[in-house]
């Protein structure tokens, strides 16, 4: 499941910094505005589905942070390489073209961050919305013993 969500997030980055770069117009507050909306669908997307994948269990509250911290990552990484274009120097070498230099540029770092927030997102929704509480444990067990007294 894991894998998948990350293939998703190569795929997210790519399409919305597409949109981004090419079809917005070269209004930075819009840009940012449109990529922390779909970055914060995004991080809730990948919390709610490693909780509901591994235990069946959503927690509201802790995808809307998730979603709210992949928001916020991945929109002031992008702000931060659009108002330092010594970050996309290297490509500006190899394409001279500025907008596509920059695109180049984030792609390949915003999908590096949006990995890693994938897999931190993940494991982190299945350590906290899936734990099991001693009452929870004490639940199961007297139905496993019920269970078993019915067998005997």
């Amino acid at each position: 499941m894991e894998n998948k969500l990350i293939s998703y997030s190569f795929l997210f980055t790519i399409l919305v910094l597409c949109l981004i770069t090419f079809a917005l117009p070269d209004n930075t507050i819009s840009k940012l505005i449109f990529l922390g909306t779909l970055s914060f669908i995004f991080g809730l997307y990948i919390s709610v589905q490693a909780s509901k994948k591994k235990c069946k269990k959503v927690s509201k509250i802790r995808s809307i942070f998730h979603g709210i911290r992949t928001a916020v990552i991945i929109t002031l990484v992008y702000f931060i390489i659009i108002k330092l274009p010594i970050l996309s120097q290297p490509i500006k070498y190899v394409i001279p073209n500025n907008k596509i230099a920059t695109f180049i540029t984030s792609i390949i770092i915003i999908l590096s961050i949006c990995t890693l927030l994938t897999r931190f997102n993940y494991k982190a929704s299945i350590e906290k919305v899936c734990f099991v509480c001693a009452s929870d444990i004490d639940d199961n067990l007297k139905k496993y013993n019920n269970y078993l007294d019915t067998k005997n």
